[in-house]
């Protein structure tokens, strides 16, 4: 999957945006799944974004730091289990508890994920799949 998202990666039209915005990109604690992050890493940078992605099983604190050591515009936490799921929101409630919630915007996604559930724990944006999750990124900063 790896190899055919770099394919991918090449033959898609970047979009040129005058400033990139920086998005952080993850699969949250416990969480081994890279697929569907893999994807939406590569439409996001096809959509005009820089990305860095943390990989898989990311702490809370290594998504915070990270966001503050690039300066970035939005970490995205992705999370395939309903059991990571709660991670989704540490994360939100992290930056509350330290002050810098408004500093970054927050994108969650993943396959139990829903935008009900972005919205109960008070996430900025919720992608239902890849292409959603370039549009939702997008809004997010129009």
């Amino acid at each position: 999957m790896d190899a055919v998202g770099k394919i991918l990666e090449q033959n898609l039209p970047a979009e040129q945006i005058t400033k990139k915005r920086i998005v952080i990109i993850g699969a949250v604690q416990g969480d081994m799944h890279s697929v569907g992050k893999n994807l939406v890493s590569t439409m996001l940078r096809s959509g005009g974004f820089e990305v860095h992605d943390m990989g898989v099983d990311v702490t809370s604190m290594a998504f915070i730091d990270k966001a503050k050591e690039i300066d970035a515009d939005m970490i995205a936490l992705s999370s395939l289990l309903t059991t990571t799921m709660p991670y989704q929101k540490e994360v939100v409630e992290d930056l509350k508890a330290m002050g810098i919630r408004d500093r970054f915007k927050v994108m969650i996604g993943g396959g139990p994920v829903t935008r009900e559930y972005a919205e109960e724990i008070g996430a900025d944006g919720y992608g239902r799949d890849a292409i959603d999750a370039v549009e939702e990124a997008k809004k997010l900063f129009e």
